[in-house]
């Protein structure tokens, strides 16, 4: 069941998820014109005004211990749920890597590389997702969002489906290199 708590407690719900989910952690902030990947260490640092957590409608913080996913509900007010792997049934997961754009690296600062594809899409991610040395027929993306989609089942109609994503890591594009 998820929580709900007050656009004000934000920062403190959020600092005391990050060392639940484990190091290295990262989260992926979406909102218009704010949707990025960050180092967790970063987050709420990375709304200034003009920008709120108001202009935000979601955040997932995630490590290699689990996700911290929290929502915009509106009027202030925010919903979230802890996801942890070690709490769950491994065979209700299913592994999934997807692809984040690029198959360019334009640059480089601080620990964070900054791809892009041949039409203008482009994100930052951790230099360690980057594949070394680059080669320069690489193709398709060089880096994945490794996630879990999460099963679940209805005894009573015996229906099954996917109820919910966790992210674990970016990695390295094993299959680009």
């Amino acid at each position: 069941m998820p929580e709900e708590f007050g656009v004000s407690e934000f920062a403190d719900r959020f600092t005391r998820a990050v060392p639940l989910v484990g190091k290295p952690a990262l989260a992926l902030l979406q909102g218009y014109a704010l949707t990025r990947l960050l180092d967790a260490s970063s987050v709420l640092q990375s709304i200034q005004p003009p920008n709120t957590w108001e202009d935000c409608f979601d955040l997932r913080l995630f490590g290699p211990e689990g996700e911290w996913h929290a929502w915009n509900l509106g009027n202030g007010q925010w919903g979230a749920r802890l996801w942890l792997g070690k709490d769950q049934d491994k065979r209700l997961q299913l592994e999934r890597e997807l692809p984040l754009w690029g198959n360019e690296v334009t640059s480089a600062e601080n620990g964070w590389a900054l791809l892009r594809e041949a039409r203008g899409a482009e994100i930052w991610v951790p230099e360690s997702a980057v594949p070394k040395p680059l080669r320069s027929d690489s193709a398709g993306a060089l880096a994945v969002l490794k996630a879990v989609e999460l099963v679940g089942y209805d005894a009573s109609t015996g229906l099954a489906g996917i109820v919910d994503c966790a992210l674990r890591a970016v990695e390295v594009n094993s299959h680009a290199t």
